[in-house]
């Protein structure tokens, strides 16, 4: 009698880590190459104007996916904050060239904990603990 629920398939297993830790890779290598092209093309418009083009987190991207996805207090706050003016000044400091890669990153740690919770599991499905001692 073969409990099907209960065998081994290291195959569909290997594939599936894989799958995870390259994801997990692809994420942060992608968002890395985006951020590189992003903060290349405005050094190449300076060199060939001399003007640096300002791409500012708070007002590029945060305030075009506020315009996208229709929440106007977030749209206001982006135009003209009247609270968290720290908040506001420090993402208007950043360029917007580190969303990208910040975003990569995090989707590769949500993936980690993927494969992290998986290899937990296939552990404790290939190699049980004894509750009986040897």
């Amino acid at each position: 009698m073969s409990n099907k629920a209960n065998s081994a398939d290291p195959v569909s297993d290997d594939l599936l880590m894989l799958l995870y830790v390259t994801a997990s890779f692809g994420a942060v290598i992608v968002g890395g190459l985006i951020s590189v092209g992003i903060f290349g093309w405005q050094v190449l418009a300076w060199l060939k104007s001399g003007e640096w083009t300002s791409l500012p987190l708070v007002g590029v991207g945060i305030g075009k996916a506020a315009e996208l996805l229709g929440y106007e207090q977030l749209r206001s706050w982006v135009v003209s904050p009247a609270n968290w003016i720290g908040l506001h000044r420090f993402l208007d400091w950043l360029n917007v060239a580190v969303a990208p890669i910040l975003l990569g990153m995090f989707l590769s740690r949500i993936l980690g904990l993927f494969a992290e919770n998986r290899t937990n599991y296939l552990e404790r499905k290939y190699f049980p603990k004894d509750a009986s001692p040897d």
